[in-house]
């Protein structure tokens, strides 16, 4: 759920209203960095550092032990996982003939395959209704292909941010003819995200950025990344209510005989950080000859950072799954752990922005590198409220350091593919 358009809503009631007739799915993640284990306890923090609210409705660990060299990968409708590694990848897609097209005639298939498998830094942009054509043939005598895609980033806007005067003068020396006219409690919008946010610019590099983004901001009141839409037709059809809408990565199939692309998959690529789904390529997508032509199209501003063929790869959704031990949402105290043990009984730990979640899981010393987390979570989140940032006080002085500069490089990346 962390930055899932089709986790969003208008409002949190609206949200767990969908949740519970099932049209949200929970998420799914393969944890990226490594977790140390302390007397046999794994710890771990929800934060919420944007001007959003939340609703967890549980949140599970698993710990899954890995062969030497072994990778996993989410599967793309979240329900379970793929194992495999670098080498049968790369040797699959080669003799899967593998062929990677952008623009008709741009051939990124050496760079995007290289890519994934981690030999060069490369991503490619897709401009909303750009999209890749991707060839290969089934490979004769194996089961199930996948399609491994990896990418990340989309337009992206923080919702309104309610700013107290005190605050806003205390951070705003370099800013103080912009502020003249919002001496009290005002929506902020992106200008106070930057203030709030960043806290001021302790990089004496990155103060002339800033400034330019500031300006750019503060002749930009509306946020410039559409909010999602809802495919499926739930919400109040106002344009903004939830569901992945224009914000992801259709992947399609092409119908020889209906001379048309079916739809296989929409993957909702993160904002910040990229993410390899693993998509199960159906039998009816390859033709008499066993060939496929799919189509990776984009509905908003994406990056494609990888893409890969595996065949017959280790098909699971076991692991040894960690108990819930500690729960504690620091701002109030409250012990979270009964509610975020049981999934899908209709309640939930409510977060404000600014709130920090300590999660213990009781696990066990593992004496191989070779192990990952996955980390599963169920919950919905919406736009913070005047008043709900009221209540969460000046939240944003609690953010550390490292979730301040992560919402600014994402802001700005945002910000300049606006402007440009």
């Amino acid at each position: 759920m962390f930055g899932k358009p089709s986790s969003r809503f208008d409002s949190i009631a609206e949200g767990k209203e969908a949740y519970e007739q099932n049209i949200v799915k929970p998420d799914f993640y393969a944890l990226q960095k490594k977790i140390v284990v302390e007397d046999g306890v794994v710890k771990l923090q929800i934060k919420e550092i944007e001007p959003e609210v939340s609703a967890l409705d549980h949140v599970g660990v698993k710990q899954v032990i890995l062969k030497k060299n072994e990778k996993l990968f989410v599967k793309s409708d979240f329900k379970g996982y793929i194992l495999s590694n670098f080498t049968d990848i790369a040797t699959q897609s080669t003799f899967s003939d593998l062929c990677i097209i952008y623009k008709e005639d741009v051939d990124l298939s050496k760079k995007l395959t290289e890519s994934f498998l981690g030999e060069i830094d490369y991503s490619q942009a897709l401009q909303p209704g750009e999209f890749l054509d991707i060839t290969f043939k089934r490979q004769v005598g194996v089961g199930r292909q996948y399609l491994l895609l990896d990418s990340w980033y989309r337009d992206w806007t923080l919702g309104k941010l309610y700013i107290e005067p005190g605050f806003a003068s205390s951070i705003a020396s370099p800013f103080t003819k912009f502020l003249g006219v919002t001496r009290k409690n005002v929506a902020a919008s992106v200008i106070g995200a930057i203030l709030g946010m960043f806290g001021g610019f302790s990089s004496q590099n990155s103060r002339g950025a800033d400034n330019a983004i500031l300006s750019a901001s503060f002749a930009t009141p509306v946020a410039h990344a559409d909010a999602p839409y809802s495919q499926s037709g739930y919400g109040s059809g106002s344009g903004s209510c939830s569901g992945s809408g224009n914000r992801s990565l259709v992947v399609s199939y092409y119908n020889p005989q209906d001379k048309q692309f079916v739809s296989i998959d929409v993957i909702e690529p993160r904002y910040a950080q990229s993410s390899t789904a693993a998509i199960t390529i159906p039998e009816e997508a390859f033709d008499g000859q066993g060939l496929t032509k799919l189509r990776v199209f984009a509905t908003k501003h994406h990056k494609v950072s990888g893409i890969a063929i595996v065949a017959d790869p280790t098909e699971s959704d076991v692991g040894k799954t960690l108990k819930l031990t500690k729960a504690e949402l620091k701002r109030t105290g409250d012990n979270c752990v009964d509610v975020l043990s049981q999934p899908f009984n209709k309640t939930y730990v409510e977060t404000l922005p600014g709130d920090v979640l300590d999660l213990e899981f009781k696990g066990s010393q593992v004496t191989t590198e070779e192990v990952v987390y996955v980390l599963s979570v169920g919950g919905v989140y919406t736009v913070a409220t005047k008043e709900e940032q009221e209540r969460a006080g000046n939240w944003t002085t609690r953010l550390d350091p490292e979730a301040r500069a992560f919402i600014r490089n994402v802001y700005r990346d945002s910000l300049n593919h606006h402007k440009g």
